[in-house]
């Protein structure tokens, strides 16, 4: 996997290939379970974009589990969000699964909010 838009669009796609599986499970009891699944694969993949980022830099564990943590909410909620929708948009042409323009803006935020926490550490 190259990329972090890779990675997400392979979960996209291998929600889709398990679509009937999906939406029973999302439909029943378990969709907490499910919930549960995707904020795991999502922390593992964030958590390695935050370290590919924070190659120069020293920013803590914990604020790198904040940060993964944090955005793992969102992309979970858009997944959940797509599958809602009974899936009907094209996972490759999703916004955040695919190089767009604002594909990169996810590790150029990653930048900014190590500066911002490095700042007010700094400042404790």
């Amino acid at each position: 996997m190259k990329t972090w838009q890779e990675g997400y669009l392979q979960l996209f796609l291998s929600i889709l290939e398990n679509k009937p599986l999906i939406m029973n499970v999302y439909r029943t009891v378990s969709r907490e379970q499910l919930e549960q699944y995707l904020f795991k694969v999502s922390y593992r993949l964030l958590r390695d974009v935050v370290e590919e980022e924070d190659k120069e830099r020293v920013v803590s564990e914990e604020d790198k589990d904040f940060i993964a943590n944090f955005y793992k909410y969102a992309y979970v909620g858009l997944i959940l969000d797509w599958i809602q929708r009974d899936m009907k948009e094209n996972p490759e042409k999703n916004h955040f699964a695919y190089e767009s323009p604002y594909a990169g803006k996810l590790c150029k935020s990653f930048g900014g909010l190590f500066e911002k926490i490095e700042g007010f550490l700094k400042m404790i």
